[in-house]
This record gives C-alpha cells, sequence and structure tokens, in this order.
C-alpha cells in the first residue's frame, strides 16, 4: 500500500472532494489528553489511526513535538492529500496521486520549532521507505549520511526502483525538512 494512500486513511476516511479541518477536542476526564478525530469516508482498504501513529516519521516527530492539534484533508482529481499540523507549526504531509501511482511524504520544520538531527531524520526515512515497500527501492542513503551542510541545501538521495527520491533540507547546518517520495506502478 502506498504510504500516501496509508496516512490518507489514517483518519479511517478517504476524503470527499472537500476540504476537512480537525483540531483535538478538549481532554477527557483522569487527564487524557483528547484524540484528534478527522471527518471522512472510508473503506476496506483504509488504515486506521493506531497504524498511522505507528509510522515511523509520524513516530519522531511526536517523539521532538508532541500529538499533532490539527489535520487538513484535500482530494483534488485523483490526487489525495492528508496534512498534520503538530507544535510549533511543525507539519507531515503526505499526499497520494492515484492517476501517477506516485507518494509523497514531507515534513517542514520552521527554524527553532523542532531539533531533529540528519541521522535521525535518516532513520525515520529508511524506516518509512521499509514500510512502504519492504524490498526496498535502492536508495543510495550514504549520500545523505554526508557531512552536514551549513549552507542552505537540500541533499537528494536518489533510488535505483520506482523513480524514488528521499532527501533532507538544511538551514545554517539545522534540519529543517526532510521527505520521502516514489512513483511504484502497481505489479
Amino acid at each position: 500500500m502506498k504510504i500516501g494512500l496509508a496516512i490518507l486513511a489514517a483518519c479511517g476516511c478517504l476524503m470527499a472532494p472537500s476540504v476537512s479541518v480537525a483540531t483535538r477536542g478538549p481532554a477527557v476526564a483522569m487527564g487524557e489528553p483528547a484524540k484528534l478525530h478527522c471527518s471522512g469516508h472510508g473503506d476496506a482498504d483504509s488504515m486506521t489511526l493506531e497504524d498511522a501513529e505507528a509510522a515511523p516519521i509520524f513516530t519522531l516527530l511526536q517523539s521532538k513535538v508532541g500529538d499533532p492539534t490539527e489535520c487538513a484533508l484535500s482530494r483534488k482529481g485523483q490526487s489525495e492529500s492528508f496534512a498534520m499540523t503538530f507544535a510549533k507549526g511543525v507539519t507531515l504531509t503526505f499526499v497520494d496521486d492515484e492517476k501517477a501511482e506516485s507518494s509523497n511524504t514531507e515534513v517542514v520544520l520552521p527554524a527553532g520549532s523542532a531539533e531533529v538531527s540528519r541521522d535521525e531524520a535518516v532513520k525515520a526515512l529508511k524506516a518509512q521507505e521499509k514500510d512502504d515497500n519492504p524490498k526496498g527501492v535502492g536508495m543510495d542513503w550514504a549520500v545523505l549520511m554526508a557531512p552536514v551542510p551549513t549552507a542552505d541545501v537540500d541533499v537528494v538521495a536518489q533510488g535505483r526502483k520506482c523513480n524514488a527520491r528521499a532527501h533532507v533540507k538544511y538551514s545554517a547546518g539545522a534540519v529543517v525538512g526532510f521527505g520521502l517520495s516514489s512513483a511504484c506502478q502497481e505489479e
């Protein structure tokens, strides 16, 4: 299953053509945090919220900035997008384009929002690739493990299969974004 579709279904839903935004409700009794609820429609292939929370990139962000505070679901043609916003403006976006048979996972870390090291980002990307494609896509991970640049640069690694690409974006030596994309045709 493509990560985009899997995460779009994270709320137990595939979206209608409209955009829906959900936020956390008030905390429930005994100090338990309120659960994030997303609206929409699911089907038999829909992933549960618990499955999405187990995604390596989600897990990394949650460990750094806590639970997401809102989510936005949208559909344009055959492209579905699911975006989660965490504290301090950190975003995690999953896009699945059925027509192009592609998926994209993107994290944006506004300056000063969360300290994610290069090693943590690459570890999460590797784990996410393994979740998405257990056989791997032949990603050249060594490119991302080169010394951390001090300039504003986007370091990109290419995969040998599925037109795959992973990247880590830096600003003044700090990670400000990272992502993973692929376009695998189903067999």
